[in-house]
Formats: C-alpha cells, structure tokens, sequence
C-alpha cells in the first residue's frame, strides 16, 4: 500500500514537472489557446515555433499565469487586426502585474515592439533586444522594474515617449545609437542610469526624459550642435554632472547645457546627413564624395545636420554626388543608418 501511494505521489510529481516546461507548435496564428489547453494555467517555461499573431499574445498574456521563461526565437509573427507582422503587438503583456515572465528570448526577425507591449511586467530580468528592431514604442517598458541593464539595438531609429519609464533597476551605462536623432518624453524617467552617450546625430530631447535620474553623473555627446532640450529633461540630476562635448564649447555654453560642468572632449569626426526619402535609396562613397541614387525617380530632399536643405533630387536626375571632406558621415534615410568613409 505504501509503495503504491509513493508511486502515485511520484507520478504526480512527475507530471507537474513535464507540465512546467513545454514546447508549443504552432502551424497557424491564432491557435495557441488550443494547442496549449492541456498546461495554460501551470506552464513556466515555454518555446514557441511556427506562427503567431496578436491573438496567441492575448493567450499568453491572459491565460498562462505562471510563464516565467518564453522562447520565441523561432517564431514568425503575422500582421493582425491592425498590428503589423514582424512586431511584438501593442498590449503583448500589458498591465498585468500577476505575470511572472522574466526572460524573453525575442524572434530573429522582429522590426519593432509596439507601445505598453510590456509595461508593468515588474518580473523581467532579463532583455536582449534584438538588432533589427527599429523602433521602440511609447511605454514599451514603462515600470519594468527588474531590469538592471539595458543595451539598445545598433539599429534603433524611433525611441517613443515613456519607453523605459520608471525603470527602477537601470543603472550603469546606457548608449543611444546612431539612428536616433530623438529621445521622447519621460522615456528614461526615474531610472539609476549613471552614464549617457547621445550620438552625433541627436537632435531634441524632449521633457522630462530624463527627469528623476539622480544617479546621472555622465554624458557624453557626440553631436557638434547642442541637442535641443525640453522641459524639465534634467530635474533632479545634480549640476555637477558632468558633459563631455567634441566641438562648438560656446554653443553648448550659450544652450541649457550650460547649466551643467562641460568639458573638452576627443570625438571621432562623423557628420550626419539626413536624406527625407518614403522609398529606398542607394548610398555608396566614391574619390568624389557620396554618391546618392534612386531609381523610381521620385524626390528626394537631403539636409544637412541642422535641417538646411542642401541638394535635391528630382524626376530625370536620379543621382547626386556629395562633395564633402574627407572623414566619417552617418547617412539617415528610410528605415536605416548607413555609416560611408570618404
């Protein structure tokens, strides 16, 4: 008799344990709910294949209280009811704070997490945002209070308002990259951050963005013309932070950065050029300067770093040479950042 109920006991157990992790296949979007009907309520760690759309987001979100791990490398993700394919949906992990879900491996292939897509998941530790999104949207990660670190993609262009708001846990050292020409409101709100690097490139900071970061001790700003700043964007942070600038002192002086200590420092030369393009265009460099084309013929503005228009392109002239200086240029154009040397 004893044996029997410690076989059952060991049985049960076993169970409960092949319960927590499970593998889910998912041939057509939308059918998660279905397939994973057996473990919904006691799933911890979870690897997802095949595809999915905002529907088996929902699943998760509303009926897997218990998932702490979510794999998603091998997921494609559809477009759904307004939410675009190859993006974690708006609302993905919205608001519930019962989520457990600390690690999330995120698609090889995503382009962009849509806004609240994870706000209030208090749990999550840890976060490795892929290369290849683009954009991060308005409170993405609002009040992911278990990050520690964050490292943005190489590929960011589009950083939304409140993004990385109150963010408790986030400290050290934390690099915009090139792509990003602004910082939106409250986005790294109440973090721990203690060093910033603003690319060359950067062109407004808006309110209150870094608002409440009192551990701020550092920036380093690599852009030769002061970003423009917002309201509040610094309240709190000590005028003893430090600001290291590659160019223009006075300018940064005579703008609100002179409220704060700046100093001199060695940058790399790279000048930006923004190029106001809907379609593709090709750039490459050549012993002339760079070389901009496109192809379908339509119009294509390209300004300098302060916004100056400086050459055209128009029906019947689908390529223009550059004439610059020789050094680094970082070219922003639809949907990437591409760095030529002259």
């Amino acid at each position: 008799m004893k044996k029997n109920i410690l076989f059952c006991l060991y049985l049960c157990f076993f169970s409960a344990l092949k319960a927590q992790t499970q593998t889910a296949q998912v041939a057509t979007a939308g059918t998660l709910s279905e397939i994973a009907k057996s473990y919904l309520n006691t799933v911890t760690n979870l690897t997802i294949t095949g595809t999915i759309d905002k529907r088996d987001f929902i699943t998760m979100r509303d009926s897997m209280p218990n998932l702490a791990v979510l794999n998603l490398s091998d997921v494609s993700i559809t477009a759904y009811e307004g939410e675009p394919a190859n993006t974690i949906p708006a609302n993905a992990f919205f608001s519930n704070t019962r989520l457990k879900l600390s690690t999330i491996v995120f698609p090889k292939n995503i382009v962009g997490i849509r806004k609240f897509a994870f706000q209030n998941c208090s749990n999550l530790k840890n976060l490795n945002i892929p290369d290849g999104v683009t954009g991060i949207g308005e409170n993405a990660f609002g009040a992911c209070r278990g990050l520690t670190e964050l490292k943005l993609p190489s590929s960011l262009m589009n950083l939304g308002n409140s993004a990385f708001y109150s963010c408790e846990g986030i400290s050290g050292t934390v690099v915009i990259p090139d792509g990003v020409i602004k910082i939106g409101e409250y986005a790294f709100y109440l973090n721990k951050i203690n060093e910033i690097t603003l690319p060359v490139g950067m062109l407004t900071i808006d309110n209150d963005a870094f608002g409440g970061c009192f551990d701020l001790k550092t920036i380093r700003c690599l852009s030769r013309k002061p970003p423009v700043l917002g309201q509040r964007v610094f309240t709190g942070v000590s005028k003893n932070m430090e600001v290291y600038i590659g160019s223009n002192m006075e300018l940064y002086k005579n703008a609100e950065w002179g409220d704060f200590i700046l100093k001199q420092a060695a940058y790399p030369n790279i000048g930006v050029i923004l190029i106001n393009s809907k379609s593709d265009v090709n750039v490459t460099s050549s012993e002339s300067g760079i070389v901009i084309s496109e192809k379908t013929g339509r119009k294509v503005l390209i300004d300098n770093l302060i916004g100056v228009q400086v050459e055209s392109i128009i029906d019947g002239d689908d390529t223009v040479i550059l004439k610059v200086k020789q050094g680094e240029y970082l070219i922003r154009t639809a949907g990437k950042t591409i760095k030529v040397i002259i």
